[in-house]
Parts: structure tokens; sequence; C-alpha cells
């Protein structure tokens, strides 16, 4: 793989937001650096099943590391500058308000962080890189066109949610370890949050105009946002009237299953339809990256030209 001066521009926003998580090199870095390590060999698995099935042709690894990169780094340091200056700026206007004094106008801010800024930005950095895919195969801006498409968005999206679900568990490791066992699955219940929004863009690839396209992209957008919301508010305020219920309670344990049968589902819908296109399904039995895969590349150019053309 030829690097790309986006690949060097990647690489140096990569390493500088390491260099703001771990720069310091105290305990605290440390523990942290240690609780990624152990958050990432919890989601493991699921990368490497990831990686098994990636052959509809398989994506670049470019993009592969892109995407745990941007999890995992940069994501984080964003995310975190975010949600202080959200809170930080609502904490002093309500204390500047003096309706609220100072301890109501801390937790004002706490609230205003965990149940607006958290679900807005993160679930919108989650679904950047596979909504930039898209946008970027209307011209060809650099991209393929297989790299757009309900498998290509889905796999981005997922390395991107599970790598910064990863990092988020590691913050809280960091400063207590024993709590592990109850973020055990919380790398997956960030990917489950993200199936709405990632499903919509994948299957936007697949509609004839633009503005269709956004538009189906942004209403996922919003289904993934709110529910990432319901669940901060549960977890700050418990079970209230209206809530979802005591079934949202136990969302970490179903959000593995939930990831593999959203899976498994985009896996059998494009294998049906680059079979039906006439691709030669044995690189589908082959292990990853050692098959031919020029018909599959073309029958997937042929799914995809017709409502990119008309755009």
């Amino acid at each position: 793989m030829k690097p790309r001066t986006s690949d060097w521009i990647w690489g140096l926003l990569i390493l500088g937001s390491a260099f703001l998580m771990w720069g310091d090199l105290d305990r605290q870095a440390l523990d942290h650096a240690l609780g990624l390590g152990f958050s990432l060999a919890m989601v493991l698995p699921a990368l490497l099943a990831l990686w098994w099935l990636d052959r509809l042709p398989p994506t670049s690894a470019r993009t592969w590391w892109r995407s745990l990169g941007f999890g995992i780094f940069i994501i984080s340091i964003l995310a975190t500058y975010i949600h202080l200056y959200v809170g930080v700026t609502v904490t002093e206007k309500a204390v500047e308000s003096e309706v609220f004094d100072a301890g109501k106008a801390e937790n004002l801010g706490d609230l205003a962080g965990s149940i607006l800024s958290a679900p807005i930005f993160e679930e919108t950095f989650k679904g950047l890189l596979p909504f930039l895919m898209l946008l970027g195969s209307v011209d060809h801006a650099g991209l393929r066109r297989r790299e757009v498409g309900p498998w290509p968005a889905l796999l981005s999206g997922l390395l991107v949610c599970l790598a910064f679900g990863s990092a988020e568990n590691a913050t809280h490791f960091a400063r207590d370890f024993a709590d592990w066992q109850g973020r055990l699955f919380f790398a997956y219940l960030h990917a489950a949050f993200s199936l709405p929004m990632l499903l919509a863009i994948g299957f936007a690839a697949l509609l004839p105009t633009l503005s269709s396209r956004i538009a189906l992209s942004l209403g996922g957008w919003a289904v993934s946002v709110a529910l990432h919301g319901l669940w901060n508010a549960k977890v700050l305020f418990g079970n209230w009237e209206g809530s979802p219920g005591p079934w949202f309670d136990h969302a970490p344990a179903f959000s593995p299953v939930l990831c593999v049968l959203c899976v498994g589902l985009v896996y059998w819908w494009e294998v049906r339809t680059l079979r039906h296109c006439g691709a030669d399904p044995r690189p589908l039995s082959q292990p990853p990256r050692s098959g031919e895969t020029s018909d599959l590349i073309t029958a997937r150019e042929e799914i995809l030209s017709r409502p990119l053309a008309s755009v």
C-alpha cells in the first residue's frame, strides 16, 4: 500500500491525539493505556470476525487503520473537550443567571453534557467516516464505488464504534479498574446505539438522489442519538415515568447479539445481491484477502452504478 498525503495527515492527527491522551506519562496515563489494552481484548473476537467476513471484496487496509485510529484517539479527544466545554459553558451561564446556586448549576452542566452533547457529538463522529465515503462516492474524489454500500458502511462504522467504546472504557478503568465487570459489553453498546445510523448510511448508497441519501442518513442519525440519549438519561435518573423501562437496563448484555444480527443480515444481503449480479461466490469461502475478487468488484460496481450515476 503506497502512502498518500492523506495517510500522513491521518497519521499526524492520530499521533497528536495519542500525545494529548498519554503525553504526561504519569500513572494515570499508564493505567489508561493498560485499560485500553484490556478493553480492546474484549472486542478482539468481534474485530477478528469482521476481518474474516470482510471479502465482499475486502476493505482496504487504509480504511481499517484509519477507522480504528479515529475511534480510539481522535474521537476520544474531541468528545472529551466538547463534553467539558458544554459542561463548563452551561454551568457558567446557569450561575450568571442567578437562578441556580453553584451546586445546582454544576449538576445542570453535567446533565447537558451527558444527555445533549455526548449523544449528539459522539454519534456524529461515529458515523462521520462512512458518511464522508457516501458523499465522496458522488464525484469519486479519491474514493471507489465499492467502498460505499451496506457492508462497507457497517464495517467501517463498527470499527470506529468498537474502538471508541474501548477507549471510553479505558477512561473508567483508569479511575476504578474494579468497574470493568459493569462495563464489559459497553463497547458493543456504543456499536448498538449506532446501528440505525450505519444501516441508514449504508443503504442510502442505493437511493437514486443525493438528497434522499442525506435524508435517510439523517433519519438514522436521529434514531441513534435518541437511543444514546435515552440510555444516558436512564443512567442518570434510573426509571422515571415514560422511561424505556427495566428492559433497557439489560441493553449492554443484548448489544453484542444486536450487532451479530445486523452484521449477519447485511452480509447475507450483500452476498445474495452479488450472486444475482453473476459474481463468482468461491472467494467468499476462502481465507480473507487470498482469493481473486475481480468478479466481486465488477458486481459491486454494477449494483451501485445505476443509483450513483443518476445523481
